[in-house]
């Protein structure tokens, strides 16, 4: 772990931060929860279906990759908000306003959820940031990470390469990817490519754990997981990557 991690890149190779809840619920929370935000909180747009709401709840349930998987999405402030049957995350509208915006925007949704007591349990919870440098600034190849990668008895450097690994550390899995070519657009509608790594950091609760119990100390953990996710990304970089990203420290 770097001594310090920086609280701010001047070339911020950000496009996305999201923050999800997984949660067993009495009734679905999204024939629910699109009522109760639009009750508790200011500022919501209007709740549209996504395509896999078409599927019937049965199959969904059924196929790990669907049953956590949002049916309904919205915006508010700075924000989108999708939730499922047994899960909501909020994720950053581009640009990231930074984690002086995004955790207080964590912690109003989770003060709301704790206040209804159909979410039963919380099984899980997890930060991801997913970051993408630009090919004209850093190089799409292992000399701009920390690691070193080979199979076959081959090096892999310039290769085009993409995999996962799941790192534990500080009680927390770092489910971290990493693909050497990949394509964004923003917003703006600017597109570019290059080096991307996401890191979707995950706690997962005990069994049975109370969702109104869980949120005792939940900004604590809040912080933690953040903390934590922010300094494997800033491991996986070698010192000269960092450099030109033009870190700033309090």
């Amino acid at each position: 772990m770097a001594d310090r991690l920086p609280i701010k890149l001047g070339k911020e190779p950000l496009v996305d931060a999201i923050f999800e809840f997984r949660f067993s619920s009495a009734i679905p929370a999204a024939a629910v929860l699109p009522g109760i935000l639009y009750g508790r909180l200011s500022g919501f747009s209007q709740f549209q279906e996504l395509p896999q709401a078409q599927i019937p709840k049965p199959v969904r349930e059924s196929d790990p990759f669907l049953a956590n998987a949002p049916i309904l999405t919205t915006e508010w402030r700075n924000f989108h908000i999708n939730i499922g049957d047994s899960v909501l995350s909020i994720s950053n509208k581009y640009p990231y306003q930074g984690w002086s915006s995004f955790k207080p925007a964590i912690m109003e949704i989770a003060n709301t959820l704790a206040d209804y007591d159909f979410i039963q349990t919380l099984n899980r919870f997890s930060i991801k940031y997913i970051d993408i440098f630009d090919k004209s600034l850093i190089p799409q190849n292992t000399t701009a990470l920390n690691m070193n990668l080979a199979i076959a008895n081959h090096s892999i450097v310039n290769e085009t390469m993409q995999f996962r690994v799941e790192i534990p550390r500080d009680g927390f899995i770092h489910a971290v990817q990493v693909i050497s070519s990949a394509n964004a657009t923003l917003p703006n509608g600017k597109t570019f490519n290059g080096l991307l790594i996401d890191v979707d950091t995950i706690a997962n609760l005990p069994p049975g754990t109370h969702f109104r119990k869980a949120m005792e100390n939940f900004e604590t953990s809040v912080e933690s997981i953040h903390t934590s996710n922010k300094s494997v990304f800033f491991d996986c970089l070698t010192e000269q990557t960092l450099e030109l990203l033009e870190p700033k420290y309090a």
